[in-house]
């Protein structure tokens, strides 16, 4: 959002001049967000915990989603102290592809289990079904956390002969 406060009313040539301004501004701003913390510091009402800043980096880039017949909006909360929860969603030519995924836990040890929602994005990316994503999701963890990933194959195995 931008707001202006001009002297008087403006002509008809100034509302197109702002309005390419803007549209400029608005560029520079996507362009640049990755590179400072100032956008940042703006957008934030309450400090993040460190656990919390982990989880927002795993996070979609926006948090609204939106199509012809649909709208997805998504935002953790409490947004400040947030661990191991996270969310995504993509559209492609006929689908729209949404993930929740919600770690056991709070505080750093939870937010290391986020990538697995990365693990979701990157199969997705990849083009692989629903089973071989969530089967590349659990190696995924198992790489971070072996002892969980061991703990049910061994349940596996036992059941399997």
């Amino acid at each position: 959002m931008l707001q202006l406060s001009v002297p008087q009313l403006p002509d008809e040539q100034t509302l197109p001049n702002v309005a390419l301004a803007a549209h400029a501004l608005a560029y520079v701003i996507i362009a640049n967000r990755r590179f400072t913390d100032l956008f940042q510091w703006g957008q934030r009402s309450v400090r993040l915990s460190l656990a919390a800043e982990i989880q927002h980096r795993l996070l979609p880039g926006s948090s609204t989603c939106e199509g012809g017949q649909f709208t997805v909006a998504a935002w953790p909360e409490p947004s400040g102290d947030i661990a191991g929860d996270t969310f995504d969603f993509a559209i492609d030519r006929d689908t729209l592809h949404v993930s929740i995924t919600d770690a056991m836990g709070h505080a750093i040890n939870a937010s290391m289990l986020g990538p697995s929602s990365s693990a979701l994005r990157n199969a997705r990316r990849a083009g692989v079904d629903l089973g071989e994503q969530a089967r590349l999701a659990n190696a995924g963890l198992g790489v971070t956390h072996p002892a969980a990933t061991s703990r049910r194959s061994r349940r596996v195995r036992r059941v399997g002969g």
